[in-house]
Order: C-alpha cells, then structure tokens, then sequence
C-alpha cells in the first residue's frame, strides 16, 4: 500500500517503500511510561477496530530516525497517510497533498526522496560503478533498525541498494538474463504468443 510520510517540522513528504512482504501484522499502537508503569494507546479505524500494520517496518523506522528532531511537546510532528493503489497510480497524491498542506499550514511541503539520494551519493562515492560495487548489499548498507532486521529473513530486508542506479542498470538486468525474461523462452513456456519476424 503506498504511503506518504509527512514531517510537519520540517516540511517534508517522502514516499515510503512497502515493508516486506510477509512480515506478521500487528495492532499499530504507542507506548511510554507514566507513573513508573508502561501506558499504550491502540489506534483504531472507525469502526473501532484495531488499525493493523506491519509488525517490521525497516523504511518507516529509518524515516523516524531520520526525523526525529527536537519539537515543542504541544506540536504534532508527523503523519503517514496511506492509499490504495488505484488512487495512488491514477491521482497526484503527491502533488494533492503539498497542495492541501499550504492550505492548511502556509508553508510548502518539499517532496524528498531521501533513501534515493542516500543511494546516489553512495553511487557517486564509487565513482559510478559499471561492473560490481564492493558495498553492494553488505550489512552497512541495510535499512532500519537493529530489532527490525533481527526478526526479518535475509532475502526480504531492505537495503539502500534497492534504490541505487548501479543495482537497476546491472545486477538486475544481469538476473533477468540468467532467468531467461530476455531470450523469448519465458514466453514460449507460458504459452504465450511469441511474433516472428517475416
């Protein structure tokens, strides 16, 4: 389900990667301390339901940590406003949302893209690598926290690779070769029409 999330105290959005798939559901709920004992809050839907979330949530943590700014404790400091997919691909939920929040704020939200940028700098860092990258998918380079990446399986964590040009431009084009996506047998297999030149 795409997500947007919102930083009120520094006027930002950001597109939020999906947590991976598989990861168990749980209540989305708050907790502090108060009096020596643990107090929670669970957030609820309108019929009183809990609001269910992804038990693991890498990008949304590294979002957190990333601003986590000092704030007035009367100030609302942030949002994740999500969206089904229809409405993401078909509307400028982006665009809708800046446009909404001058409205209400007077200030203008700037769209951020910063695991992206974060990827680009380590591209340009590796002076833009062709063939292979020695950080590619090492243990710096995973996204999240370390409670989050203990209870995910390796092959579903989430790592700044993802994002990095060095990673679309070869080793995935480099895995679709080796499962054969560009050779026309993938097609021929699944009984697809294959066209021949004449």
């Amino acid at each position: 389900m795409p997500r947007l999330a919102l930083c009120h105290q520094c006027a930002t959005l950001t597109r939020l990667p999906d947590p991976p798939t598989g990861v168990r559901m749980v209540p989305a709920r708050i907790a502090w301390m108060e009096d020596g004992r643990e107090v929670e809050y669970v957030y609820r839907d309108d019929e009183g339901d809990p609001v269910m979330v992804a038990e693991y949530d890498p990008a949304l943590e590294d979002w957190v940590r990333r601003h986590d700014h000092p704030h007035p404790e009367t100030m609302r400091i942030h949002d994740i406003w999500a969206s089904d997919q229809l409405t993401w691909d078909t509307a400028d939920v982006v665009h809708t949302v800046q446009k909404e929040m001058l409205d209400s704020t007077g200030k203008m939200y700037e769209e951020r893209e910063e695991l992206k940028a974060d990827a680009i700098a380590c591209f340009n860092k590796h002076n833009r690598p062709e063939f292979s990258c020695p950080d590619a998918f090492s243990k710096e380079k995973i996204i999240g926290g370390h409670e989050s990446n203990r209870n995910i399986p390796d092959n579903q964590k989430m790592y700044l690779c993802h994002a990095c040009p060095f990673v679309h431009g070869y080793i995935v084009p480099k895995v679709r070769a080796q499962k054969g996506y560009y050779s026309g047998k993938i097609g021929k297999r699944v009984g697809l029409p294959v066209r021949r030149r004449k």
